[in-house]
């Protein structure tokens, strides 16, 4: 049993999807937290005024700095990717933010920050990762209490998400004018503090590098073998892209 577990569970952030139903899995993940004496996702999130929970790489970091930097009051959560947070926020009524980036972008930035082989394998794995996240968001998220937010459109106007109705309503933003450029200024000072020699190979905003890297690894991302996975990443990331909540 243990075996068959392991292998029908994905690559993280999907690695805490068993069965792909979110009662079974939510029990599941609380009762391994307990075994390896962590807190579950449900202890992480129930701290927090509004989480951030989005596929990694999908901007992340920049949108909690936003909310953040509006108000300084609020506990954001950030860093929390697991899909599973989708229904724990539904059930417990705890606002979510969900930002979302197109599959090819997301997915070069996200092997390369991670290090992984940029086999066909590897690549269709992660892709089928990125499906599933956003197959499993969209069938559980619930719209009262979350909203979908697009990473071209808040990078580009971080003003514009505090615009949104149920954002505005939980940060009550005393500051609304950031631009982006002081978001990521922000950002990049903070991680230089916070991970020193590390930072070119673990920050989380642009590197020169690395953004080179993506590049070369984003022509081969083109591959015969590689387009059926990018195709079916698009498709889910289309449907959850159609619940956007656009910016007024």
């Amino acid at each position: 049993m243990g075996d068959a577990v392991r292998v029908r569970r994905g690559v993280f952030p999907t690695d805490s999807l068993v069965t792909g139903t979110a009662s079974l899995d939510v029990l599941l993940e609380t009762a391994s937290a307990r075994v390896r004496r962590a807190p579950s996702i449900r202890d992480e999130i129930v701290r927090y005024d509004v989480v951030i929970s989005g596929y990694p790489r999908s901007g992340n970091s920049f949108l909690a700095e936003v909310l953040k930097s509006a108000n300084q009051c609020i506990e954001v959560g950030e860093r929390q990717h697991s899909p599973l947070v989708a229904p724990l926020a539904s059930s417990l009524a705890i606002p979510i933010v969900i930002p979302i980036r197109e599959p090819i972008a997301t997915i070069s930035s996200w092997v390369l920050f991670k290090g992984a082989s940029w086999s066909t394998s590897n690549l269709k794995r992660y892709f089928h990762s990125y499906a599933r996240w956003h197959q499993f968001v969209r069938k559980y998220r619930d719209s009262e209490t979350s909203v979908v937010v697009s990473f071209s459109e808040f990078t580009a106007k971080p003003s514009g998400v505090l615009a949104l109705p149920l954002i505005r309503e939980v940060v009550q933003p005393i500051r609304m004018d950031s631009s982006p450029e002081e978001i990521l200024v922000r950002l990049r000072e903070k991680e230089v503090t916070e991970r020193g020699s590390s930072f070119a190979n673990t920050a989380s905003v642009p590197v020169a590098d690395r953004t080179q890297n993506q590049e070369q690894l984003r022509a081969r991302l083109g591959d015969a073998q590689v387009v059926e996975a990018v195709g079916a990443a698009n498709e889910q990331y289309e449907l959850l892209y159609a619940e956007v909540d656009s910016h007024p």
